[in-house]
Order: structure tokens, then C-alpha cells, then sequence
């Protein structure tokens, strides 16, 4: 895979990657801790600051894309109210 070069160079909090088997090599127990996104805090308070700002982006980027979609659809209204 393209992401296992930099593996190493990442920090990896390894009390998430405790769910995992302990047979698996270390690597692959930081590549899954890396993916474990399931562990999130339920309040906005108790997140980091990161966590935070990409909450923010993912509301926005849905925000947009629902802007959009209304648009075409109202775009898309006229053109058949037209015909």
C-alpha cells in the first residue's frame, strides 16, 4: 500500500490500538490504531483543537454541497416549467 512508508513517522496513540489482537505485528497495530477513527468524543468541549477544526471543514463541505444540489434542483424546476 502507498500510506506504509510514513507509518513510522506518525504518532500513534497504542491504548486505541489495545482492541486489536496483541498477535499482530507492530506495524499493522499502529496502521489500525492510525485508522481507528471510531473513538470520538461526544462534546464539542472535550475535543482537541484539530478534531474540532475538521468537524468544522466536513460541516461546511456538507453545507455546500447542499447549496448546490438545491440549486440544481431549482435550475432544473425552471428549465421544465419553461418547456
Amino acid at each position: 500500500m502507498t500510506g506504509d512508508r510514513n507509518i513510522n513517522r506518525k504518532h500513534v496513540n497504542y491504548r486505541k490500538a489495545g482492541k486489536i489482537k496483541k498477535k499482530l505485528h507492530k506495524q499493522q497495530i499502529k496502521k489500525a490504531a492510525l485508522s481507528n477513527k471510531t473513538a470520538q468524543p461526544k462534546s464539542i468541549e472535550d475535543m482537541t483543537k484539530k478534531d474540532r477544526r475538521e468537524l468544522v471543514k466536513k460541516q461546511k463541505k456538507m453545507e455546500k454541497k447542499q447549496k448546490k444540489r438545491q440549486l440544481k434542483e431549482a435550475a432544473s424546476k425552471e428549465i421544465e416549467e419553461e418547456i
